[in-house]
């Protein structure tokens, strides 16, 4: 069971995440309904639809990601782009790449290595645009992203 900040238990032994779901455990038991709470083979799957769009593309079909912020907004949906298209050639250019995600924590550099998407700070380097490269043009396909 996943951890939440909440925790209630019932006074039958039960443990929900918030008092409302207690409330409404509770009402059914004595009204002597049956239900299940969180039924394990109840998981749903499911997908939502996103669209990314780079910053730059280069003549040799690298595509480039301008950041001066790098929020976790931003993160995830990358992470999330790599894993759906790994074939692409993904690079940021980072304003400064020594910038922090917070104020102890890695910084934009690091996170990148650490993603697995080359980088470089403040200007696209000239050997990006003089490498070759087996592709020059995105194909314009949706991939469904698992969140």
């Amino acid at each position: 069971m996943p951890k939440f900040s909440t925790r209630v238990k019932h006074r039958d032994g039960m443990t929900f995440r918030s008092k409302f779901e207690a409330s409404l455990y509770g009402l059914a038991k004595a009204s002597r309904k049956t239900l299940e709470f969180e039924p394990k083979d109840a998981i749903i799957s499911y997908v939502t639809h996103h669209r990314y769009q780079p910053d730059f593309r280069l003549k040799n079909g690298i595509l480039i990601e301008a950041k001066g912020q790098l929020d976790v907004h931003d993160r995830s949906k990358m992470v999330a782009v790599k894993k759906a298209r790994p074939e692409l050639d993904i690079r940021f250019v980072f304003q400064n790449a020594r910038s922090r995600l917070s104020r102890h924590g890695k910084t934009y550099g690091e996170w990148a290595e650490k993603a697995g998407f080359p980088f470089a700070e403040g200007s696209i380097p000239l050997s990006w645009f003089n490498e070759e490269k087996g592709y020059n043009e995105v194909p314009n396909t949706e991939v469904d992203i698992k969140f």
